[in-house]
C-alpha cells in the first residue's frame, strides 16, 4: 500500500553482516597478586593487642609496605567478552592470643567477568567464640569492584577495591561482618587484558518471537488482505491477485489483473474492491471456492480517475473513492488541485454511487485514505511545493479527517498529524493510513535516510497525533494485526520492528530458510502470523508464526524492613512479585549483598512469593525476581531490605598487659544499624564513668604506669533500639624489664658558685676552702666530688648519682674562729626526666646568731636537665651542664647569704665507667659512703687547709659499713610527673638484707580516699643501694593539684640479726 510512498524516497544501500568467530582464551603464564588482606587486621594480630606474628609460605611474599605478594600459578584472558581468570599460589597465616586467633589464606584466585568479579580462596580458621580449626575450601572470599578501575600495560589491575561477603565473614572467623571494606589488590601478569565487557542477557519486556511457518512461496504482492472466516489470505499487487491458505499458506489458486492502481478490502464479506486507470470502471473480486478463482464484477456508475485512493467502511458498508493526483509526489501550491470524491454504497444485491463535491483540502492534493473500526475517515495529503522549477521548498501537510454529511464530505484538521522537520533537512510528511490498532489509525512518514509512524488516537469526535516512533531508516511498508494490535514496520534497513500499545516490543531480524537475510518491503499479519514479501532474490511470500512474547513485570517487589531486638537474631521477610508474559513465565528468585555486583539464586525460591528468614547479615541485601518462558527473560526492578538490630557486642574487647611507660589498647566490635554510639567507661571507685573523648572502637590508654594496674573498662554500644555493654576487662601494667645502669666511675663537678669562692679568697672575708673525704679542686676552681655510686635508669629516664667529699668555706677569722663557717658534704643529683635536683648535707653558722646549724640531706638545688639527652651507649657519658638555682630549703642552709632563686654555678654529671644492671661481677660491691661530720668552730681556731687547685682525686676505697641502714626521703616533696614520690633509700652493710612495704597504702585527697601503689627493692645485695617509693593513682593526681598531702609507709630492712624499722612521713605537694 505503500507504493506512492516508494516513489517519494530514495532507498539506502543493503547493509552487510558478518558472522562473528567465537573467542578463544589466551594463556596467562606469569605474575602475581599483591594483597595486604586487610590493613587495621594486621596491625591488630601485631600490635600491643594481639602479640602475634604474621608468616607466609609456599612463594608468597611480604611486600615492604606491609602487603603479601602471591606468585601466579596458571590463568587466562577471553577477548571480546573480556573475562580474566587467574590462580595464585602460597599462603599467609595469622596467630595472635596465644592462637586463640588463628586465619590461613592460601592459594587465591581472582576472576574478573561481566556477571561479577571475585576473589576465591581456602581459608582455614578458628572461631571467635573457640573451637578446633575449621577448613573452607574455595570460599568466595570478596567480591571486587572494578567500576573505577582501568588495566593498564601488559597487564596491570590496581588497588581493586574488595569487600568481604556473606561467605567470607565465617571463614574471616567472624571478625568483620559481611560489607567490611577490605584491603584494594593489585593484579599484574604478562599477557592481554581489559575491563569485562557487560552483557545484558535480559530481553525487553513484551518482545514477540517468531518462527517461520512454511518455506517460501513463490507468490509475489505488495498487500495481504486476510479472511478468517473461510481461512483465507488475498495476496494482490497490481497484475495478480492470488488466494493463500491462511494456515499453511499454500497458494490455493490466482486471476490475472491488469491496470490495478488501488484496493480496498470489506472484511465482513471478503470482498475486494479495485480500481483501474482512468476511464475504467471499478470492480469487485471474491474467491470461488469451486473454480479456485476470483470472480471480476464491474460496479455500474462508476468511473476511475488516473490516480485513485479507496477505503470500505464496514460499519455502513460504504466505498469511499477519492481523486488523487495525476501526476508528480507533490501539490504544486501555484497549481492548486480540488480532489473529486464518490461514495458508493451497497444497495441490497448492488450498489448505488453518489457523487460528491470536491473536498476543501485548501489545494492540497490527497496520498492516502482509510476508514477507522469506528467508521472515521482519515485523509493524508501531499507535502506542497514552491518556488518551482528551482529552488524549491517543500513543506508538509497535515492528515485530515473527513466527515460524510450525507452529502459531502467535508475536511476537518487533524491536530498534530505534522512531522517536526528534522534540522538541515525536510519531511513529506505522513502518507499511507492503516486502519489500526484498535479504533486508532497509524500513519507512514516518508523520508529519504530516515521516517517515523504517527497513531491517530481517538477522540470524542475525530482524531489528535499523539505517538510518534522515528527509525534510523525508511519505513517500506507497514501492517496492523488486527486481532493482538501489533505493528509492524518494515524498514530499508533490513529489519521489521513490533510495536506494542505505543512503545517498541523488538525486532524480526531471522533471515528466512534458504535466503541470505531478511529484507521485507510488503507486510500483513493477522492472528499472530506475520506475512512479508522479502526483497531479496528468490524474491517470496514468508509467514513467521508469534510463538512466545516475552514477560513483562506488572508487580515488582517492595523493599522491606526488619527490626532485630536485643537477643533476636532473626526475622521472617516475604517479597511478592507478578508478571504476564505467553506463555505464563516461570520465576527464580535472585539475591545479592549491597555491595556485590553478582546476582545469585536463591535455591528453590520459584514462586510468586518469597518468604526468607533474614538476620543481621542481611541488612542492605537486594532481592529481584527474573521472569522467563520461551520469548526470553526478565528482572523486576531490585527490592532492597534493611535489617535494624540492637548493638551486640560481636568482638569482645580483651584484658591487656603492658609494661609500664608504654600505651595500652583495647579493641570492640560492634555491630548494629542503626551504627551503635561507642563509648568507653572506667569503673572508679565502684561507679562507671565516661572517658572524655574515647568513642571509637579502640580505647588506647598512654604511657600506663603501675599505678593504673588493675584498672576496669568497658564499652557501652548504643543506638536508636537500645543499649548494650561489653565485658568487663581489666588492665595489668608490669614494671618495666631492667634497663638500668650502674656508676663504676666518674665526678660530680660542680663550683657552687664562682662569685662565693671569690669572696671567700678575697680581700673582705680572708678566708680559704678546705677539702676532705676525696673532694677536690679542679683547674677552673670548682669542685670535683668521686662519685660513689649511683645508677639510672634509660626506660625511665630516672636516676640517682651519689658523690662523696666535703668542702668547707670559711672566712672573716679575726682570731675568735671564722664568722662565715658552712660546710657541704656528699652531695646527690636525682634525676627525674627534665627534673633534676642536687641535695646534701650541709652545716653553716648562722649570720644572725653566729650558732652552726645543721641541714642534713638538704634539698639545696634545682638543676635544669631539660636538655639532658644522655647517650648510654658507649662507655662514658656526660649528664649536663645543668643550670642550677638555689632553693627555699637551700637559702638558710647558705648560712642566708643568698636569697632562693639564686642563679648558682652550673653542674656536670661525668660517668666515666657503667655496668648494665645485672651484669656485675659477682665479686664486685658498691662501698657504702656515711657521711663525715665536720666538727663545729672552737674558740680556738683551727687554721683552714688550703688546697691549691689539684688534679682530680681518683674514688678511694671505703670499708663497708656493718650494719643496714634506711634513710628517710625529703620530709616534703613535689610528687613527679608520673605521680611518684620517693620514700626511703636502703643501704645494705656486708651482709644481703631484705625490705618488708605494704603493697599499697591509703592516701587521703579532697575528701576521698585512694589506693597508692608502693614500690621499690625487696632485696638488696650487700653493699647495695635500694630506694621504697610510691606511686599516686591518676586519678588521686587529677584531684590533688596544687594540694598537698601527707603519706605514712611503714619500711623494715633485715641483715641477718641487724634490723631496722622505720615508719616515714612525707608530705606530698602537687605540681
Amino acid at each position: 500500500m505503500l507504493n506512492r510512498v516508494r516513489r517519494m524516497v530514495l532507498l539506502v544501500a543493503a547493509l552487510l553482516l558478518s558472522s562473528a568467530s567465537p573467542a578463544l582464551a589466551q594463556q596467562i603464564t606469569s605474575g602475581s597478586l599483591d594483597w595486604g588482606v586487610k590493613a587495621s587486621f594486621r596491625s591488630y594480630v601485631e600490635g600491643s593487642i594481639g602479640h602475634g606474628t604474621v608468616t607466609v609460605g609456599d612463594g608468597a611474599t611480604k611486600n615492604a609496605d606491609g602487603t603479601y605478594r602471591f606468585p601466579l600459578r596458571s590463568g587466562s584472558f577471553t577477548a571480546g567478552e573480556n573475562t580474566t581468570d587467574v590462580t595464585l599460589g602460597g599462603w599467609v597465616r595469622f596467630v595472635a592470643h596465644d592462637g586463640s586467633l588463628d586465619l590461613t589464606i592460601k592459594d587465591p584466585r581472582v576472576k574478573f567477568a561481566a556477571g561479577g568479579s571475585t576473589l576465591v580462596a581456602d581459608v582455614t580458621s578458628k572461631p571467635l567464640s573457640g573451637g578446633d580449626l575449621v577448613v573452607f575450601d574455595d570460599v568466595l572470599l570478596a567480591e571486587l569492584d572494578l567500576s573505577a578501575v582501568t588495566p593498564t600495560g601488559t597487564t596491570v589491575w590496581s588497588a581493586v577495591p574488595t569487600v568481604l561477603t556473606g561467605a567470607g565473614a565465617p571463614a574471616f572467623a567472624g571478625f568483620y561482618q559481611p560489607g567490611q571494606a577490605l584491603d584494594p589488590l593489585t593484579l599484574r601478569y604478562t599477557g592481554p587484558g581489559g575491563k569485562p565487557v557487560a552483557v545484558d542477557a535480559f530481553t525487553p519486556a513484551g518482545t514477540p518471537k517468531y518462527s517461520q511457518v512454511a518455506d517460501g512461496r513463490d507468490i509475489y504482492a505488495d498487500t495481504y488482505f486476510p479472511e478468517p472466516g473461510r481461512g483465507l489470505l488475498h495476496a494482490i499487487n497490481t497484475t495478480s491477485l492470488t488466494a493463500v491458505d491462511l494456515t499453511t499458506v499454500e497458494p490455493l489458486g490466482a486471476t490475472t489483473l491488469s491496470g490495478v492502481t488501488a484496493y480496498a478490502y470489506d472484511s465482513e464479506t471478503g470482498t475486494i474492491f479495485l480500481a483501474g486507470t482512468a476511464g475504467q470502471p471499478l470492480r469487485t473480486a471474491t474467491w470461488n471456492t469451486q473454480t479456485k478463482t476470483y470472480d471480476l464484477a464491474a460496479i455500474p456508475g462508476t468511473s476511475s480517475w488516473a490516480r485513485n485512493h479507496l477505503a470500505y467502511d464496514t460499519r455502513t458498508d460504504k466505498l469511499y473513492a477519492v481523486q488523487g493526483l495525476a501526476s508528480g509526489n507533490f501539490t504544486d501550491t501555484a497549481v492548486p488541485v480540488s480532489p473529486a470524491a464518490v461514495v458508493i454504497a451497497r444497495d441490497g444485491a448492488g450498489w448505488s454511487v453518489k457523487d460528491y463535491p470536491a473536498l476543501a483540502t485548501g489545494g492540497r492534493a490527497v496520498s492516502g485514505l482509510a476508514v477507522s473500526l469506528q467508521g472515521r475517515i482519515v485523509a493524508t495529503q501531499h507535502a506542497t511545493v514552491t518556488g518551482t522549477p528551482s529552488p524549491a521548498t517543500i513543506s508538509a501537510s497535515p492528515a485530515v479527517q473527513l466527515v460524510d454529511t450525507g452529502s459531502e464530505l467535508t475536511v476537518v484538521e487533524i491536530a498534530g498529524s505534522v512531522p517536526p522537520k528534522p534540522a538541515g533537512s525536510f519531511t513529506f510528511g505522513y502518507a499511507s493510513p492503516t486502519p489500526g490498532p484498535g479504533s486508532n489509525v497509524t500513519l507512514v512518514e516518508g523520508g529519504v535516510t530516515s521516517g517515523s509512524l504517527m497513531t491517530l488516537d481517538t477522540t470524542a469526535t475525530g482524531f489528535v497525533g499523539t505517538t510518534q516512533h522515528t527509525f534510523n531508516g525508511t519505513v517500506l511498508d507497514v501492517a496492523v494485526d488486527p486481532v493482538d494490535g501489533l505493528i509492524y514496520a518494515a524498514l530499508n534497513t533490513k529489519r521489521t520492528v513490533v510495536l506494542r500499545d505505543g512503545a517498541l516490543a523488538g525486532a524480526l531480524t531471522q533471515a528466512p530458510t534458504g535466503v541470505a537475510e531478511l529484507f521485507a518491503n510488503a507486510v500483513g499479519a493477522y492472528g499472530g502470523t506475520l506475512f512479508l514479501r522479502n526483497n531479496v532474490a528468490p524474491v517470496k511470500l514468508f509467514a513467521y508464526k508469534l510463538v512466545a512474547t516475552s514477560p513483562t513485570v506488572t508487580a515488582p517487589p517492595e523493599s522491606a524492613s526488619r527490626t532485630l531486638l536485643k537477643g533476636e537474631t532473626s526475622k521472617s521477610v516475604t517479597f511478592q512479585a507478578g508478571a504476564i508474559g505467553a506463555p505464563a513465565p516461570t520465576v527464580q528468585w535472585q539475591s545479592r549483598t549491597s555491595s556485590a555486583a553478582t546476582w545469585r539464586d536463591i535455591a528453590g525460591a520459584t514462586a510468586a512469593a518469597l518468604a526468607q528468614t533474614v538476620t543481621f547479615d542481611d541488612n542492605g541485601r537486594e532481592y529481584r525476581a527474573v521472569f522467563t518462558n520461551a520469548g526470553g527473560s526478565i528482572a523486576s526492578a531490585p527490592a532492597s531490605l534493611e535489617v535494624r538490630a540492637a548493638p551486640k557486642v560481636l568482638v569482645e574487647p580483651a584484658d591487656v598487659t603492658v609494661v609500664e611507660g608504654f600505651d595500652a589498647q583495647f579493641k570492640v566490635g560492634p555491630s548494629g544499624n542503626p551504627y551503635p554510639d561507642i563509648q568507653w567507661q572506667r569503673r572508679d571507685d565502684g561507679f562507671w564513668e565516661d572517658i572524655p573523648g574515647a568513642t571509637g572502637s579502640f580505647l588506647t590508654v598512654e604511657d600506663a604506669n603501675t599505678a593504673m594496674s588493675g584498672a576496669r573498662f568497658r564499652a557501652r554500644l548504643r543506638n536508636s533500639i537500645d543499649t548494650t555493654y561489653s565485658r568487663e576487662l581489666t588492665l595489668t601494667v608490669t614494671d618495666p624489664p631492667p634497663d638500668v645502669f650502674r656508676v663504676a666511675a666518674g665526678a660530680l663537678d660542680w663550683g657552687l658558685k664562682a662569685s662565693f669562692r671569690s669572696y671567700i679568697r678575697g680581700p673582705i672575708a680572708h678566708g680559704a676552702i678546705a677539702y676532705s673525704d676525696g673532694a677536690s679542686e679542679n683547674a677552673d676552681g670548682t669542685f670535683r666530688f668521686p662519685l660513689a655510686g649511683g645508677e639510672y635508669d634509660r626506660t625511665r629516664r630516672t636516676g640517682e648519682f651519689r658523690a662523696r667529699g666535703t668542702v668547707r668555706f670559711t672566712g672573716h677569722d679575726s682570731g675568735m674562729g671564722p664568722l662565715l663557717d658552712m660546710t657541704l658534704t656528699n652531695p646527690r643529683v636525682v634525676v627525674d626526666g627534665a627534673a633534676v635536683t642536687l641535695y646534701a648535707d650541709v652545716k653553716s653558722k648562722s649570720l644572725n646568731s653566729g650558732a652552726m646549724e645543721d641541714f642534713p640531706n638538704v634539698r639545696f638545688a634545682v638543676l635544669d636537665g631539660s636538655a639532658l639527652a644522655p647517650d648510654l651507649s658507649g662507655p662514658s657519658t656526660v649528664f649536663g651542664p645543668m643550670g642550677a638555682t638555689l632553693t627555699e630549703p637551700g637559702a638558710p642552709a647558705f648560712a642566708g647569704f643568698y636569697a632562693a632563686g639564686s642563679v648558682l654555678d652550673p653542674a656536670v654529671v661525668n660517668v666515666s665507667s657503667w655496668v648494665k644492671a645485672g651484669d656485675e661481677p659477682p665479686s664486685e660491691e658498691e662501698p657504702e659512703v656515711t657521711p663525715t661530720p665536720t666538727p663545729e668552730a672552737t674558740p680556738t681556731p683551727t687554721p683552714p687547709v688550703v688546697v691549691p687547685a689539684p688534679s682530680p682525686t681518683p674514688v678511694p676505697t671505703v670499708a663497708p659499713v656493718r650494719r643496714p641502714t634506711l634513710k628517710a626521703g625529703a620530709a616534703r616533696q613535689t610528687v613527679s610527673r608520673t605521680g611518684v614520690v620517693r620514700v626511703a633509700t636502703v643501704t645494705c652493710g656486708s651482709a644481703a638484707c631484705t625490705v618488708t612495704r605494704p603493697a599499697r597504702v591509703s592516701v587521703r585527697v579532697g575528701g576521698r580516699t585512694y589506693r597508692a601503689v608502693v614500690t621499690g627493692s625487696t632485696r638488696v645485695a650487700a653493699g647495695r643501694t635500694g630506694s621504697v617509693a610510691l606511686r599516686l593513682p591518676a586519678s588521686a593526681l587529677r584531684v590533688l593539684g596544687r594540694r598537698a598531702v601527707t603519706v605514712k609507709v611503714t619500711v623494715t630492712v633485715a641483715a641477718g640479726s641487724e634490723r631496722v624499722r622505720r615508719t616515714v612521713s612525707v608530705r606530698v605537694r602537687g605540681r
